[in-house]
């Protein structure tokens, strides 16, 4: 079942104070927090035994199967397995990471309790590489160091009835050659970031209700439990063909790809929507 919308905005993370952050350490106020999920990309890939570079690879997907936080309702805990587990996201959502240099991809919205958090788990599998020589060649024998887990530790707090915005960094990509055998060894390293304003972000999905007298859609997003409010007024819309398409081709359980700005008021103003061939 989808969660209901939630606007987005305002945290996260280690030790600064937003409005509408609670300083570290108060008491764990009663109630709920709106949270969205994002992932993002903008670090290079580096190598320290071949000459792999950005420009060497074609295409470099993970599938992400959940993400997870540590509540620690009293202020303690800054270790992996600390606090109570609370679950953000679970499933099979795959991520082109190549795509996400400077864009985001909304992977999940939730409600959670407010209060204080000590660490964000992410777990990544089945990667998959395509480099320049080999275009026509996935290379499945990448293996993930420390079993595809990734987490990011340090206090936080999720203030009640205040929307935020968990943007998850891939901060730099290892990629090793292990030996002769042509198996590559993957480290990914990921860190969580403060979002002030707004973020350049990507979402797709089937849309589950549009009014054109507003410009708003409402986007369920693929593989996930994130719904999404899109403002369409100034968006370029293309078909399937990439030929320009118009806002009559915006209905109901239609697939689309929408690029554009998250706003603090949780709405993505869509700069293109693409249609997606069924």
């Amino acid at each position: 079942m989808k969660q209901s919308r939630c606007s987005v905005y305002a945290v996260l993370i280690c030790a600064v104070c937003l409005a509408g952050i609670l300083p570290l350490g108060c008491p764990s106020p009663e109630g709920k927090s709106s949270v969205t999920v994002l992932l993002a990309g903008d670090a290079g890939l580096t190598a320290a035994k071949t000459q792999l570079d950005m420009e060497s690879v074609v295409s470099l997907t993970v599938t992400v199967t959940e993400i997870t936080l540590d509540y620690c309702p009293t202020g303690e805990g800054e270790g992996e397995g600390e606090g109570e587990q609370i679950v953000l996201f679970t499933g099979a959502k795959d991520v082109e990471l190549r795509d996400l240099s400077g864009i985001s991809e909304v992977i999940s919205t939730a409600e959670l309790p407010a209060g204080s958090y000590c660490t964000i788990r992410l777990s990544i599998e089945n990667p998959r590489l395509i480099l320049a020589d080999a275009p026509e060649t996935v290379l499945e024998n990448v293996q993930l160091t420390a079993n595809g887990r990734l987490f990011v530790s340090g206090g936080f707090e999720l203030a009640e009835d205040v929307n935020s915005l968990v943007l998850l960094d891939f901060e730099s990509f290892h990629l090793v050659q292990a030996g002769n055998s042509g198996q590559y060894v993957l480290t990914p390293q990921l860190r969580a970031t403060i979002q002030v304003l707004s973020a350049e972000a990507q979402a797709t999905g089937v849309i589950a209700a549009v009014d054109v007298d507003t410009s708003m859609l409402t986007l369920d997003v693929d593989d996930s439990d994130a719904t999404i409010d899109v403002n369409f007024a100034t968006a370029q819309i293309l078909l399937a063909d990439l030929t320009p398409g118009t806002v009559a081709d915006l209905t109901v359980g239609a697939n689309i790809q929408v690029a554009g700005t998250l706003s603090v008021s949780g709405v993505l103003t869509a700069d293109t929507i693409t249609l997606i061939a069924p």
